[in-house]
């Protein structure tokens, strides 16, 4: 088993992205680019699943910056 702090790509994943809370988008995330980053540094290349799922989680983040400042939200400033 894969420590939490990964999502390898024969572990489970939302089919839909949009009915996912912010939180848990963005830890699955965080997990997702630590995934890619092991992928890289153990194979070489990253699995194709993994960069599918990078992708899908990275236009579902996008749509809700877009969302947010379309709203007027304000985003916190780090």
């Amino acid at each position: 088993m894969a420590p939490k702090r990964l999502l390898p790509p024969e572990e489970g994943f939302p089919q839909d992205l949009s009915k996912v809370p912010d939180t848990e988008l963005a830890i699955l995330n965080s997990r997702i680019l630590r995934q890619l980053e092991r992928e890289y540094l153990q194979l070489g290349l990253p699995d194709p699943e993994t960069e599918f799922r990078s992708e899908e989680l990275r236009i579902e983040l996008d749509a809700r910056d877009a969302q947010d400042s379309v709203s007027g939200e304000v985003q916190p400033s780090v």
